[in-house]
Formats: structure tokens, C-alpha cells, sequence
């Protein structure tokens, strides 16, 4: 994604991911320890295993809309895959 935006923003952008991964972290682990304290550890721990297989797949679902909003912007930077 950096590769993708102006010089001018990587900075914003290396922020952005640092928020979205170690950011929403504590949120998580609070859900997870309230879930665990209701329902015990072992549900949670298949709960929280759905959640990442449901969310991998509609995410894996999306990649071609994504892959076809950035293919003009990665030939505009002279970026175009090999197989493309």
C-alpha cells in the first residue's frame, strides 16, 4: 500500500497500519477475556476461529474488486505484475 501513495502521506499511512494492528489489539483481547469469562476459554478460542475463517474468506472474496480498483494505479506507477 505504501507504494501506492504520495511521499507525502507514507508517513500517514505507516501510522494508519500501526493503528489497525497493534491498535485494535487491547479492544480484542478485552472482548475475548469477557466472552471467555461467560462462555470458558475453549468456546472463545473456536469462536474467535470462525470469525477469522468467515472474515478470511469474504475478504478473499473481495481481492478481485480490490486487484481491479488498483490495477490503473499500478500501471500509472509502472508497477504491473508479471502475469498481468
Amino acid at each position: 500500500m505504501q507504494s501506492l501513495v504520495e511521499d507525502r502521506m507514507r508517513g500517514r499511512i505507516a501510522g494508519f497500519y500501526t493503528m489497525a494492528f497493534v491498535g485494535t489489539a487491547p479492544p480484542g483481547h478485552l472482548a475475548a477475556g469477557i466472552l471467555a469469562r461467560e462462555f470458558g476459554a475453549p468456546i472463545t478460542f473456536v469462536a474467535n476461529g470462525i470469525l477469522c475463517v468467515v472474515v478470511a474468506l469474504w475478504f478473499w472474496q473481495q481481492l478481485p474488486k480490490v486487484r481491479a480498483a488498483l490495477q490503473p494505479e499500478y500501471e500509472r506507477l509502472g508497477m504491473v505484475p508479471e502475469d498481468a
